[in-house]
């Protein structure tokens, strides 16, 4: 081989080594921004599912205390209508036993 043709294969494996080095730091680059990328979407959606989360547990605190109220008034109400006929069917066993007394004093 000629002298410039040795020249000129050690000139063209440093060009081309170059252009691997360049595409490998270019390569890296991207990796490194689609990695950072992927991890900002990670930390976005978590944020926004823990929001979420947030926002369905509160909704669900809410219908609980509804559902607890209105099971507690209905109790209400019905505690209420007990007390009523006890208070009735007592009003009629003292009826009964005044009665009864009343016609074994006779």
């Amino acid at each position: 081989m000629s002298r410039d043709a040795i020249l000129k294969v050690k000139e063209t494996e440093m060009q081309a080594a170059a252009l691997v080095r360049d595409a490998r730091d270019r390569a890296q680059k991207m990796r490194d921004e689609a990695d950072a990328a992927g991890k900002q979407m990670c930390r976005k959606a978590e944020e926004e599912t823990l929001a979420k989360r947030a926002e369905m547990m509160d909704q669900l605190h809410i219908k609980a205390e509804e559902h607890t109220a209105r099971v507690m008034e209905e109790a209400r109400e019905e505690a209420d209508e007990m007390i009523k006929d006890v208070s009735l069917r007592r009003k009629i066993a003292e009826k009964i036993i005044i009665r009864g007394l009343d016609m074994q004093c006779r």
